[in-house]
């Protein structure tokens, strides 16, 4: 088994074979790492973070990703993308990520061929655990021509995490989060009215630091899932106001699931 230090001379091999790196950046776990990882082999001035700004993804990442890409020196590219217009993406079938991430590639193509970004390669944060879940996104990157070199190189999770913490990435310990529409049970339409509510929702475990949670709607019931060592907080004097104030987004009814969060 390779180290650590021979696992990513291998990436940066492989990184450095590139003109320049276009990377899909949502400041989550693994597009942090494989933008910082695109700096170390490429240098700065050869990166570009893009990322899609929508109502599919809450604005307080999106500030959170403006401060990695300035930590790492990087220029962000801001597009905006309108997957909530497509008909595949509002119907919210299992297919829903197909549509969400064909729509930010496409963007990100044409703007390389209006001459707004470079030609470069257009990487994304795949990784190697991926394989074995269901990644109908997958299927857009490959007709796209999007290239996943963490998962090409054989990177897991645990080892994401634990080249970030050596980098001292801020993402290192970061739970998952997926955009606000995996917060919409599949088959019940999406819309910008209903994406607001969950990111509102959000702020309140965002602002108190929760680690990691969900505000999963369900019709008139907002089910709550936090990893479950959060769990007690959540009936401690510290929750005071949570289920008013998710009552005041449109829910009727609040829950705690007590199998705490999972994808």
């Amino acid at each position: 088994m390779c180290s650590m230090t021979e696992k990513f001379d291998g990436l940066k091999s492989h990184l450095a074979t590139y003109p320049g790196a276009l990377v899909a950046f949502s400041a989550g776990v693994d597009s942090t790492m494989l933008l910082a990882a695109c700096v170390e082999s490429l240098g700065a001035d050869r990166v570009r973070a893009v990322t899609a700004v929508s109502a599919s993804y809450p604005g307080a990442e999106n500030i959170e990703g403006e401060a990695i890409a300035e930590q790492l020196g990087v220029k962000r590219i801001l597009l905006e993308t309108r997957e909530i217009e497509i008909e595949g993406y509002r119907t919210n079938g299992m297919d829903r990520c197909y549509y969400c991430k064909g729509e930010l590639f496409q963007r990100m193509n044409q703007a390389i061929d209006a001459g707004d970004l470079p030609r470069w390669p257009i990487l994304y944060g795949a990784i190697l655990d991926d394989l074995s879940d269901y990644r109908p996104g997958a299927r857009a990157a490959a007709e796209a021509g999007v290239l996943a070199p963490l998962q090409s190189e054989g990177w897991s999770k645990e080892e994401v995490r634990a080249w970030s913490r050596d980098r001292s990435l801020p993402t290192a310990e970061k739970g998952s989060f997926a955009c606000l529409s995996s917060r919409i049970p599949t088959g019940t339409a999406i819309d910008e009215e209903l994406l607001l509510r969950v990111e509102r929702a959000e702020e309140w475990f965002r602002k108190r630091h929760f680690r990691q949670f969900r505000v999963r709607h369900h019709g008139e019931l907002a089910r709550i899932e936090v990893d479950k060592d959060e769990i007690p907080r959540l009936f401690s004097d510290e929750a005071k106001g949570l289920v008013d104030s998710l009552k005041a987004l449109g829910w009727k009814k609040v829950s705690v699931d007590l199998e705490g969060f999972r994808s």
